[in-house]
């Protein structure tokens, strides 16, 4: 009997799984805190500051100790080189609004995420698509433009998977400090590398001229609208404007209760938890495709909450998810990321991240009738 994947097995891309929000932790440390702090409850929107001296604690740049300072000494004026944590509607697609006043022209990524595009051009800029291959962001096309900044995901480019190798992020930072322009680093899914250990940040090499995003929208929930960001001083005000624009009803209880949670140690070791179970999820959809669909091939790096996969030549991928949306899977064809039009074979781009294994066969099942049908 034919078995219909149903909502339960989502596959839209970087989609997290609400179960593994450690939701008691969570109440557990309002509650505390709100006893402690009672003033807690009527902060408002803001930027909460880690101050430079204090970074080295923060979860930023591949950071293995997550202790940041207290929350007394976080507060008040940002010094230069500060890292905030700032309340996001969707750090994943605020990149743009990051980007300091007079800068008209952004490169991207092409494939990366769409939305990111439609807000760099609702800020006044000028987007330029640069390709990307199975190194990463193609960084001798960007020197042939004239881009004052770039939006780049070197450690799990979206949705190809790839990783910037070394010699292009010495480029990307040769081109950055030449130019006068700035990197826009998404550390996106920085928590979920499953193959290996995790990839350093580009920040690391050029702290001047990165901003670095994060968020737990992967980790705890899109819902808590929490990212952090680390930049240089130039683009102090900037941030500051744009988390208060796109602050989506953070409030600064928000921060504090995360600054708990990582004190405690309970973040890293939900984070592990969450880790460890995306990967039996991956390795479960990646042995079923393999078996049931041999002709796909998997793209890029073990990582993030998602898979892309390269069809046969030939293969109609719009006509293929347009199938497989009519069996309850909402995947997308590679052509959605697509900027211009890209030099790569057909592909599917799906989540795992809300797949229980139990669902896996019956999504693979839905898939291969797809793949049939078109």
């Amino acid at each position: 009997m034919r078995t219909r994947c149903t909502h339960s097995c989502t596959a839209t891309a970087n989609r997290h799984d609400d179960v593994l929000t450690p939701v008691h932790h969570v109440g557990h440390r309002i509650s505390t805190l709100l006893r402690r702090h009672p003033y807690c409850a009527h902060f408002g929107a803001g930027l909460l500051v880690v101050r430079a001296e204090h970074r080295a604690a923060w979860p930023i740049g591949r950071r293995g100790d997550h202790r940041i300072a207290d929350d007394e000494e976080r507060l008040g004026d940002r010094p230069a080189d500060d890292a905030g944590l700032a309340g996001l509607r969707n750090p994943q697609t605020l990149e743009p609004g990051v980007v300091p006043h007079g800068i008209g022209r952004v490169a991207v990524e092409n494939p990366s995420i769409p939305e990111q595009v439609a807000i760099a051009r609702a800020h006044g800029m000028e987007v330029q698509p640069i390709a990307v291959d199975e190194a990463g962001l193609v960084v001798a096309d960007l020197l042939g433009t004239d881009a004052e900044a770039v939006i780049v995901t070197p450690a799990h480019q979206f949705p190809l998977g790839t990783v910037l190798s070394p010699e292009r992020r010495r480029a990307l930072v040769a081109w950055a400090r030449e130019r006068d322009a700035l990197i826009v680093e998404n550390d996106y899914a920085a928590e979920f590398r499953y193959d290996g250990p995790p990839i350093g940040a580009v920040q690391a090499l050029a702290p001047e001229r990165t901003v670095y995003v994060g968020t737990t929208s992967k980790t705890l929930a899109p819902a808590v609208r929490l990212g952090w960001i680390a930049a240089p001083a130039e683009v102090t005000s900037a941030l500051t404007d744009a988390q208060l624009e796109g602050s989506g009803g953070f409030t600064g209880l928000n921060g504090h209760v995360f600054a708990r949670l990582l004190l405690s140690g309970c973040y890293e070791r939900h984070v592990q938890r969450c880790r460890r179970d995306y990967r039996r999820r991956r390795d479960a959809l990646v042995e079923a495709l393999s078996a049931e669909l041999p002709q796909l091939r998997v793209l890029g790096v073990a990582g993030g909450l998602h898979l892309t996969l390269q069809l046969p030549p030939g293969c109609d991928a719009d006509r293929v998810a347009d199938t497989a949306r009519s069996e309850g899977i909402d995947i997308r064809p590679l052509s959605y990321y697509a900027h211009t039009p890209i030099e790569q074979e057909p592909g599917l781009v799906m989540g795992y991240g809300r797949l229980p294994l139990p669902s896996v066969p019956g999504f693979v099942g839905a898939l291969a009738r797809a793949m049939q049908s078109a």
